[in-house]
C-alpha cells in the first residue's frame, strides 16, 4: 500500500456528494451521537463477488472518530 489517506468529514454544514473513483480502497465511519446516513447511487446492480474486502485490521490507520 502507498499509505496514502484522505479524510473527507461530510455533515449539515457540508453536503456534498462524494465520488470515488475506481480501484480505491474506501471505508466510512460515522461519527457524533446522531444518526448517520450514507446513501449509494450507482449505475450498475451490486455484485458482492466483484468486492474486495480487508479486516479492519489489515489497514494500517488510525481509526480513532474525528471531531
Amino acid at each position: 500500500t502507498s499509505g496514502m489517506f484522505q479524510n473527507i468529514t461530510l455533515s449539515k454544514q457540508n453536503y456534498a456528494r462524494l465520488t470515488i473513483p475506481p480501484m480505491l480502497w474506501l471505508g466510512f465511519q460515522g461519527v457524533g451521537n446522531e444518526e448517520n446516513i450514507l446513501l449509494n447511487i450507482a449505475d450498475i446492480e451490486h455484485n458482492p463477488n466483484e468486492a474486495d474486502r480487508k479486516e479492519i485490521d489489515e489497514i494500517k490507520y488510525n481509526w480513532r472518530l474525528i471531531k
